[in-house]
């Protein structure tokens, strides 16, 4: 790579080479090395700030390439796009000075993150796991994204939607969040050239670190190290399998057990009954199902997932609920009011806001009485304990038990991880 070639970037006691089955990498050159082993400075990393200066400077992207990347300056918001658009423009351009970066970079297939498999694929390998709806919201919203950003703005002839797909794999795959600039406590997602060369172990023998402005990787200390050995650090160890997977298209063979689960709840009402109208057309309906039809409108599109998190280790589980939907679904009618009309709710005469979650707005209502009013005026922890209980038993467990189309490896891994760990739940905790 010319930037080593040059003394941009500083390997020490270390080489990039073929990892086996995972790419580029690095690996140590001699026995017992320590201290810095990687040095990359700040004005190679890519962020947003970067990006824009580069654009400003007409350095790396040239011709349309660059006015393209102008025009969009003028008006991207996100730091993520402003690195998509760049990195894609980089991949579509015929030279720069950043080309043996990019050409070195991973192709599709070899990255593999779900969401960039054919959608048919998607629903096969994933239908039960947490990664199916995000998966398919993920391919939605790369999708949209390149309309908004290429399409509409007259640049496909620059960037084909593959190219575009691609640029976005690699900034969810290599991203990091360090110092916008030296000295500063706002973190910026940012590209790290050679240091995403750097493979993951849980038993990581590197760190990095940002040193005035610079990364360096940096040897754990108490490692003994080998000429030959790889260098590894730890992409998350608070990571779950699904999340590995989204992220980085596998499931490392250490991982352990899956801690924590999230999954969306079922709908619970026909099409018919979400229907705005069905209430108007069938007054005199059950009241059990016009509440529920009632908070349904009056929750409206906020998310309606529920996280499942243990809370210890073992055969027996504690499985700690994160449910806002369920929230509102258990409140009492008689505290709480929603308008048939425009299902504006009311909770103790106070407005509720869809631009909070239910619980944040009780504990404002409620403040320290939130507590003692879920206890002792309402039995809504017992009801979503038992509900969420039901999910699991009725719902979650056998929909992992379903056969899937697909034999990819990693999906199939992740469906038994979290079949595991829902079976293992003896216990619910809101």
């Amino acid at each position: 790579m010319n930037w080593i070639k040059e003394g941009k970037v500083t390997l020490t006691n270390t080489e990039i080479f073929e990892s086996p089955g995972k790419g580029k990498g690095l690996r140590f050159t001699k026995d017992n090395v320590s201290g810095i082993v990687l040095r990359v400075p700040n004005d190679l990393l890519i962020n947003a700030e970067h990006v824009s200066a580069w654009t400003e400077e007409n350095k790396y992207l040239t011709g349309e390439h660059l006015e393209f990347m102008k025009a969009s300056l003028e008006w991207l918001k996100s730091e993520k796009d402003v690195i998509v658009l760049f990195m894609a423009l980089l991949a579509s351009q015929s030279s720069s000075g950043m080309s043996d970066y990019v050409s070195s970079l991973p192709k599709s297939t070899e990255m593999d993150q779900p969401w960039s498999w054919p959608e048919t694929e998607i629903f096969d390998s994933l239908k039960g796991t947490s990664l199916l709806m995000a998966c398919v919201h993920k391919k939605m919203h790369v999708q949209a994204k390149y309309l908004a950003i290429v399409g509409k703005k007259g640049g496909e002839k620059l960037v084909s939607e593959q190219q575009f797909y691609l640029s976005e794999q690699w900034v969810v795959s290599r991203s990091l969040e360090i110092p916008e600039s030296p000295g500063s406590e706002t973190l910026a997602l940012t590209m790290v050239p050679v240091l995403d060369y750097v493979n993951h172990s849980p038993k990581a023998n590197c760190r990095f670190e940002v040193d005035s402005g610079e990364v360096v990787l940096i040897v754990n200390e108490d490692v003994l190290i080998k000429a030959g050995d790889e260098v590894f650090i730890n992409y998350g160890p608070d990571k779950s399998a699904a999340e590995f997977l989204f992220c980085y298209g596998f499931i490392d063979a250490a991982h352990g057990v899956t801690k924590s689960i999230t999954l969306e709840t079922p709908l619970m009402l026909s099409m018919d009954e979400i229907d705005p109208e069905y209430l108007i057309k069938n007054p005199d309906c059950d009241a059990e199902l016009k509440s529920m039809i009632l908070k349904f409108h009056s929750y409206g599109a906020r998310s309606r997932l529920i996280k499942l998190e243990a809370l210890n280790d073992g055969e027996d589980i504690i499985a700690k609920v994160d449910c806002d939907w369920l929230w509102m679904l258990t409140l009492p009618v008689e505290d709480l009011k929603i308008d048939e009309t425009t299902a504006a709710a009311e909770f103790k005469g106070k407005p509720l806001v869809r631009t909070k979650t239910v619980r944040a707005q009780l504990k404002q209502i409620l403040g320290d009485d939130l507590n003692e009013y879920i206890t002792q005026t309402s039995s809504m922890k017992e009801d979503i304990g038992d509900y969420v209980g039901h999910l699991v038993r009725e719902v979650f467990i056998p929909q992992l038990d379903v056969e899937a189309k697909s034999s990819h490896p990693m999906a199939e891994r992740l469906r038994q991880m979290e079949k595991s760990f829902l079976q293992s739940i003896d216990d619910i905790e809101v």
